[in-house]
């Protein structure tokens, strides 16, 4: 019996005998596949886990530095995206509110016209029918400073739509680049665990 060594199970502590040939071998009492050192006179078994940990995790370092060269130049166009919508986000928020402004200042205009032409009417309805001429110029204004009104409610209707995509585009946008981001972060922490 001078040829065999006895060891116990790394993984389950089971009494083993081995010769001194032997290179690998699974144990007889749990399966796990142990692979048998040698170094300086000393035996010692190692689980054949610990290879297969350590290949897995040399190829995670290596899929992970792949993946980083590949989604790096994607991320910085994504974040340029991402900036590029931001600022059309503020451009157009800034335009729906220029223009609300001078819609607002539109109506007073037109309000205090359309005062003028009643007064107007009111007091030319004592005036002989010929010089209703001076009545019919306040009308006539009032109507385009009302059509003047509704060109520049639609621009304010258009510039709404206009600010809801772009608020659309930055949110699409930001959502792609902080994906990327994460996903980018993760795999520059799994190169850094594995090294």
């Amino acid at each position: 019996m001078s040829d065999f060594i006895t060891l116990s199970c790394p993984s389950c502590g089971g009494k083993l005998q081995i010769t001194s040939d032997i290179e690998r071998f699974a144990c007889t009492y749990c399966g796990t596949e142990q692979v048998v050192k040698r170094s300086g006179g000393v035996v010692s078994l190692a689980p054949v886990m610990e290879g297969l940990q350590k290949v897995q995790a040399s190829s995670d370092r290596v899929g992970s530095e792949l993946a980083i060269q590949r989604l790096s130049p994607a991320a910085k166009a994504a974040q340029a995206a991402y900036e590029k919508a931001k600022s059309n986000a503020k451009i157009a928020a800034r335009m729906v509110e220029l223009h609300s402004r001078n819609l607002t200042i539109l109506f007073g205009v037109a309000f205090v016209i359309s005062i003028v032409v009643l007064i107007v009417v009111i007091l030319s309805s004592n005036v002989p029918a010929t010089s209703n001429f001076g009545a019919c110029f306040p009308l006539a204004a009032a109507i385009v400073f009302g059509a003047l009104v509704l060109m520049r409610q639609r621009e304010v209707v258009t510039y709404r739509r206009n600010r809801e995509v772009a608020q659309a585009k930055l949110s699409k946008a930001q959502t792609e680049y902080e994906a990327l981001q994460g996903e980018l972060d993760q795999h520059f922490d799994n190169v850094k665990r594995a090294r």
